[in-house]
């Protein structure tokens, strides 16, 4: 029987490497503060993460649902 870990593998902490774990976390925060600025957040770099985290919650439950067919 395999072990889930055998079964994925590990990140990629390598900064050679393009699927770079660190730099695919900074680039995923860098475009949700965009989209938090293009809503109307004021620096969300300098919130705290409970701040950051609610103004994520709001702008989720804010954008429209998808309408089923």
């Amino acid at each position: 029987m395999l072990a889930y870990s055998e079964l994925t593998e590990p990140p990629s902490f390598d900064p050679r490497n393009p699927d770079n774990f660190i730099i695919d976390l900074e680039k995923s925060f860098a475009r949700t503060c965009a989209a938090l600025e293009e809503s109307g957040c004021k620096e969300p770099k300098e919130l705290s993460i409970f701040e950051f985290y609610a103004r994520i919650q709001q702008f989720e439950q804010r954008k429209p649902h998808a309408k089923s067919e």
